[in-house]
């Protein structure tokens, strides 16, 4: 009988340690992934970015709100993500400007989140090049930067439609250019030039 409780207290004393051991890795875990996102600010953020890397920012933003985030690429061609707080993609921009130019995105909220920011280099091939982050502007919305930002999302989706090369693609961006030019004259943008 002593043996099978001195055996049953080891067995419990080896899942105490295990379930130590879980809880310790899983912390580290945490606390490494934790450490990889930054808080975006409006204080520009020089960043090296090989290819196939993601940089991860985050933004706690209220309700209402305006906010507009430009990157500027040097030698790194970067895919900019706009993504809420559950990871679900919201805004996405390329634009054929290689590896120099902006990328921006400009949000309107429509309630008070958490949004990450994804800044990639896809092509796991490239040379590794720098990017500067920062939040350029971030205040309360009005109705016309709703239309101005409805705008420019049209516009860059409109613009990856027309890139693709072929003629199904190329029917889509029609209309999504037209809901541009309409986004832009409603916010009084009207001489703005789609390109």
């Amino acid at each position: 009988m002593f043996t099978r409780l001195a055996s049953r207290n080891t067995v419990q004393w080896w899942v105490v340690i295990a379930l130590g051991w879980f809880v310790f890795a899983l912390s580290e875990y945490t606390h490494a992934n934790a450490q990889d996102v930054e808080m975006l600010t409006s204080a520009p953020l020089l960043k090296t970015l090989a290819g196939g890397q993601t940089h991860t920012y985050q933004l706690h933003v209220e309700a209402r709100q305006y906010f507009r985030i430009i990157v500027e690429q040097r030698g790194a061609d970067i895919v900019l993500t706009l993504a809420d707080h559950e990871g679900k993609p919201l805004y996405e921009i390329d634009s054929p400007n290689g590896t120099e130019g902006t990328e921006e995105i400009p949000f309107v909220t429509s309630q008070a989140s958490r949004y990450r920011i994804s800044v990639s280099n896809p092509d796991k091939q490239a040379a590794a090049g720098q990017y500067v982050i920062r939040l350029d502007e971030l205040r309360p919305a009005t109705e016309a930067d709703e239309h101005r930002s409805n705008g420019e999302r049209a516009e860059a989706k409109a613009d990856w439609f027309a890139r693709r090369n072929q003629a199904a693609a190329s029917r889509q961006a029609i209309p999504l250019f037209e809901t541009a030019a309409r986004e832009y004259q409603a916010a009084g943008d009207a001489g703005k030039e789609l390109d």
